[in-house]
C-alpha cells in the first residue's frame, strides 16, 4: 500500500460584494508542479475576463490516492478524540483538535470511563500534537502554535451516513 499522485487541482474562492464566498473546483491535467501552476494562471485569468466577482484566494494542490485501498475492519469516523492544548506563550489560551477514529491506544483505557478519555501523555497522541508545536509543520489556530496538552475526551459527531 502506497500513497500515489493522482495529479494536481486547483481551488478558486471569488467574494462578491456582500462578501459571500464561492469556491470553484477544477481537476487540472498537468504533470508537474511547475505546469499546474502555469496552468492555474491561465485559467485564473480566462475566469477574471468573465466574472465580477473578486477571486480572493486559489490553491493549486498535487493530490494523493492509496493505490491498494482497503477499507479498515473496525473504524468509525463519527467518533473522534477531541484534545485540548494551550497556545504556546498562553496560560488560559486554548487550542483543539480532532483525531477521527482514534486507536484505544491514545485512550486511558479500553473499557469504562477510561475508553473515553485521552490518554494526553500517550507517545504517538504527542508525535502527531508536535506537528502543531514550535518546530512543527503547521499551525493550530490564527498562526498559532500548540503548547501543552492539557486534555481530553472521546465524542461522537452525528452523523446521517449510516
Amino acid at each position: 500500500m502506497a500513497l500515489v499522485s493522482d495529479g494536481y487541482e486547483l481551488r478558486v474562492t471569488l467574494k462578491d460584494t456582500g462578501n459571500n464566498s464561492t469556491t470553484m473546483a477544477y481537476a487540472l491535467t498537468a504533470v508537474t508542479a511547475a505546469a499546474a501552476e502555469t496552468d492555474a494562471l491561465a485559467i485564473i485569468a480566462v475566469l477574471n475576463a468573465i466574472t465580477d466577482a473578486v477571486i480572493s484566494t486559489y490553491r493549486v494542490s498535487q493530490k494523493f490516492i492509496e493505490d491498494s485501498f482497503s477499507l479498515p475492519a473496525a473504524a468509525e469516523i463519527e467518533k473522534k478524540a477531541s484534545v485540548v492544548g494551550l497556545i504556546s506563550g498562553s496560560s488560559i489560551k486554548t487550542a483543539d483538535f480532532n483525531v477521527p477514529a482514534p486507536v484505544v491506544g491514545i485512550m486511558m483505557g479500553s473499557d469504562g470511563e477510561a475508553y473515553n478519555t485521552v490518554d494526553i501523555s500517550d507517545a504517538a497522541l504527542l508525535s502527531y500534537a508536535a506537528v502543531f508545536q514550535a518546530a512543527g509543520e503547521a499551525t493550530i489556530s490564527d498562526g498559532e502554535v500548540l503548547g501543552d496538552l492539557i486534555r481530553g475526551k472521546r465524542i461522537t459527531v452525528r452523523s446521517r451516513k449510516g
